[in-house]
């Protein structure tokens, strides 16, 4: 009915169309022709699909200026039809670019497509007058360099500027399908990922690739799906997107034919780690218990000993999430060695290093790859005088320099861990302790990796002191926001309040964003009472409240709405 209604309006009003852009001659390009049809028929989906080939292939292939413009025009007439009034405003000033001189009739089109169209005119005009299409087929010389980086236009398209991002194009059509180094994200992927509709429909008109696949191997398309932007998600299925399972997601869920297809694709991808956890395929197929993933990503040369940000290996993941038949087929591949043995010395768990050095002793010197540390160098660092006694007698290298260009001994030193020193210097030494675990005035952190390998200046307090003995040191207070710990939050921050809004180095996290990641309600509500910035932007350009929804924290996600986020 809506097809027959909206063809009698056309055809009532067609002897009388005074309008420019209802020539009364029919266009020399068919599928322009169908497009146009389309839309008169009130077949507004098929007419975006049609008519969005059309213009690709028109701007590709130099056509006229007069059909790009008409293309252009019935492109945005049926965005306005669909309520996608974004979209149409792109369309319309398209339209206005390939002709500026373009007029609509209120006696032929509806009053939305009307207003929609007036406001783009009155917008196109407060910008730099359009260049006027030529009416005789040219070819062009090459462009010259452009006079700005990629890298400013893709920050447009991420600040969602939308007047620079057409400005960027036009002086430099390349920038289209241009990429990020550390993402491997074009614009397309990030106005997805943003919801920045306008920007997305500008960057399809221009012909930009709906099939590019970032660094974890998602199609634009997929990261507005991943980011819930419907009508971002609606225009890229229009424009022929499709949606990428990537290595990350196969992995997550046991799909193991979509495993094998993607690392034969691309192998790199085996030892990926992920934007938000910096967790592997590995680690994510541990975690969910796909033992025949965790297979298949084995033989295919994952690594093992690869830590997420937590500093955890897939191993230590599948223990945490009770995933037995993993466990055994990790452990059974002998691919806990080198994590297990390093846990242990750090735990200062003399048996089983015993045991496993035992049975490796190729790991007695072996350096971690997140830190360039030792055996040795952990030993001393969490003052286990134990363990570093047995490691100096198997042959520990004492001169041994980690990432930071330490050795063990001036680990321990700067630790202020005493008997250590003692050890390292020859001096006698107390005698040994049995234990297995580190003395209980020295609680073990949340997660086992330090923020470096290497312990905090010699002013700040050794791990056993009050907190009030020393400066605080910015990676303790991180560890105790990760841990939901508030006690120790509040009497960390209250000695240094600058460290509120300080952001760590490795994902430009504030305190905020790691409460909101591990759902620990109380502190962040206890942070932003402090003063916490809602808004600032971590690595990858979320804020605390984008964070805490895509981590499904709901507790959180109400605390920081309700703040104002």
């Amino acid at each position: 009915m809506r097809r027959v209604l909206w063809f009698l309006l056309f055809a009532a009003l067609g002897a009388a169309s005074k309008a420019p852009a209802r020539a009364q001659t029919q266009a020399t390009d068919p599928e322009l022709n169908k497009g146009i049809q389309l839309v008169d028929e009130g077949d507004f989906d098929g007419g975006v699909r049609t008519l969005t080939a059309v213009v690709r292939r028109l701007q590709s292939s130099g056509g006229s200026g007069r059909d790009l413009s008409r293309a252009h025009l019935y492109l945005g007439i049926a965005h306005v039809q669909l309520r996608n009034e974004v979209a149409a405003k792109s369309a319309f000033h398209e339209a206005l670019r390939a002709d500026p001189g373009l007029t609509l009739s209120a006696d032929e089109f509806a009053p939305r497509v009307i207003a929609a169209f007036q406001q783009a005119k009155k917008e196109s005009s407060a910008g730099p007058t359009p260049r006027p299409p030529s009416s005789t087929t040219t070819t062009l010389p090459p462009p010259p360099p452009p006079s700005v980086p990629p890298t400013v236009f893709l920050e447009a398209a991420k600040s969602g500027d939308f007047a620079t991002v057409r400005t960027l194009l036009t002086e430099n059509p390349g920038f289209v399908n241009a990429k990020d180094t550390q993402y491997g994200a074009t614009a397309l992927h990030w106005s997805s990922l943003r919801g920045h509709t306008a920007i997305v429909a500008l960057l399809l008109d221009r012909g930009a690739n709906v099939s590019l696949k970032n660094n974890e191997g998602e199609t634009p398309l997929t990261v507005a799906e991943r980011a819930k932007r419907l009508d971002i998600v609606r225009l890229l299925r229009e424009a022929g997107g499709t949606s990428s399972v990537t290595i990350f997601e196969a992995a997550k869920l046991g799909d193991v034919s979509a495993v094998r297809r993607l690392l034969d694709e691309n192998g790199s991808l085996v030892n990926l780690p992920d934007t938000g956890f910096g967790a592997t395929p590995l680690h994510w197929a541990a975690l969910r218990g796909h033992v025949e993933v965790v297979r298949v990503l084995l033989e295919k040369g994952a690594d093992a000993s690869i830590r997420n940000t937590d500093g955890e290996t897939p191993l230590q993941v599948a223990e945490r999430a009770k995933r037995t038949e993993v466990v055994q087929l990790l452990r059974g591949r002998g691919t806990q060695s080198s994590a297990s043995f390093t846990d242990a010395v750090r735990d200062g768990d003399l048996p089983k290093v015993q045991q496993l050095l035992s049975a490796n002793p190729a790991l007695l010197n072996q350096k971690d790859g997140a830190f360039g540390a030792t055996p040795l160098h952990w030993a001393a660092l969490r003052g286990h005088a134990e363990v570093v006694r047995f490691l100096v007698a198997q042959g520990a290298d004492q001169s041994a320099r980690n990432k930071d260009g330490e050795t063990p001994l001036q680990v321990a030193q700067r630790s202020r861990r005493s008997d250590v020193i003692a050890l390292l210097q020859g001096a006698p030494a107390p005698p040994p302790v049995t234990r297995s675990a580190p003395a209980p005035s020295t609680p073990a952190p949340s997660t086992p990796a330090p923020a470096r390998p290497t312990p905090p200046p010699a002013s700040a307090p050794a791990a056993h002191a009050p907190a009030s003995s020393g400066p605080v040191n910015s990676a303790s207070l991180v560890e105790a926001v990760k841990a939901g710990d508030l006690a120790r939050v509040r009497a960390l921050l209250g000695e240094n309040p600058a460290l509120l809004n300080v952001k760590d180095p490795q994902f430009g996290a504030t305190l905020l964003h790691w409460a909101a990641l591990r759902g620990h309600a109380a502190v962040a509500e206890y942070l932003v009472a402090q003063g916490a910035d809602v808004n600032a932007k971590n690595g990858a350009g979320e804020t605390p409240l984008q964070v805490a929804q895509r981590a499904g924290r709901s507790e959180v996600v109400r605390v920081l709405t309700k703040s104002g986020s």
